[in-house]
């Protein structure tokens, strides 16, 4: 489980600026570099060095996750039945989800929202554990040497294009000599930078009035909205522009038009998607929302529906005005029987 830190929204333009030109600057030894966001070309070639660092880890006789999970369990430092508790913390918070999308009602869907953050929480907690036992494997070697490839292929001393061009700000000779506290200073410079890309950030991007404003009129074609072909697009972009898609339908295509706070976050905007598919699946079949138990105007008001008057409220305001109980003629005419 990763945890997402989430950018001030009067940042999230800025966030937004870099992530249209596909780079970002960062200071490095008094001088301005930039810093490559990754395509799917740069990730193959990603790929491909991962498997070779890994294999050549292996030859080394460096043990594997599995080998070294196997000896943890041996000494007795991890056992099985915690690898199964974060499965079932997986298929818990699966099966949370796909229920929580069913829901109509705000109190309950609030109430799974909980569930399932306290089940994260728990499942992180393992993963965390199991993450510090299984150090010192041919993964996570492999893993070490490919983040720092993956920041020497991204660190520029001009501006990268899209075919690959531009002046690396090491090349591979100097970036293979650097220290061990050099590379650390240049994986926490790539971090510190890019701890905002994440998800939750480029879904509030691909809600932002700014963003959508141009989005509206590319009519779903990326080439449109980017002037690139897809092939050419960093990975964040073509995050950006799915969540933009999604949401675009849930906008334009909804029963009801969702309210300003929830536009204001993608998570209550799925939310509020999930649960009118929901009512106007209840609609369907017949079902009145004044009929639906636990239904409350906080959640009639959320998803849009009118509030109907209550048959019985005619004769109570006209037992009330008449200060005694209403005969039975009286009332079938105020039902229109006489």
């Amino acid at each position: 489980m990763r945890d997402f830190v989430e950018i001030p929204k009067e940042k999230l333009r800025l966030l937004f600026s870099d992530l249209l030109k596909g780079y970002c600057f960062s200071n490095y030894q008094n001088s301005r570099v930039s810093i490559k966001h990754l395509t799917y070309s740069d990730i193959a070639d990603v790929d491909i060095k991962y498997s070779y660092y890994l294999e050549e880890a292996k030859k080394g006789g460096v043990p594997t996750a599995e080998e070294r999970e196997k000896c943890l369990i041996e000494e007795g430092s991890w056992n099985a039945n915690k690898n199964k508790q974060i499965k079932d913390y997986y298929l818990f918070i699966d099966g949370m989800r796909e229920t929580k999308a069913k829901l109509f009602r705000q109190s309950e869907v609030e109430q799974l929202n909980k569930t399932i953050k306290e089940t994260e929480t728990k499942l992180k907690e393992l993963e965390t554990e199991k993450f510090q036992l299984l150090q010192c494997t041919a993964e996570s070697f492999a893993s070490k040497k490919i983040t720092e490839y993956q920041i020497f292929k991204s660190l520029f001393l001009d501006l990268p294009d899209d075919k690959g061009g531009g002046k690396l700000l090491f090349n591979e000779e100097e970036y293979d000599n650097l220290s061990d506290v050099e590379l650390s200073v240049l994986v926490n410079l790539y971090n510190d930078k890019l701890i905002f890309f994440n998800e939750r950030n480029f879904k509030r991007v691909a809600l932002s009035n700014f963003f959508l404003n141009s989005f509206y009129l590319c009519e779903n074609n990326p080439f449109v909205f980017y002037g690139k072909p897809v092939i050419q697009l960093t990975l964040f972009q073509i995050e950006v522009f799915s969540h933009a898609v999604y949401f675009k339908h849930i906008i334009t295509n909804g029963q009801s038009k969702p309210p300003n706070h929830v536009l204001e976050d993608p998570d209550k905007l799925i939310d509020w998607h999930n649960a009118s598919q929901s009512m106007k699946e209840q609609i369907d079949k017949g079902r009145k929302p004044e009929d639906m138990v636990g239904m409350t105007s906080k959640d009639r008001e959320l998803l849009g529906i009118q509030q109907t008057s209550n048959p019985h409220d005619k004769l109570i305001q006209a037992a009330q005005k008449k200060g005694a109980p209403l005969t039975a003629q009286e009332i079938m005419r105020l039902q229109g029987v006489l």
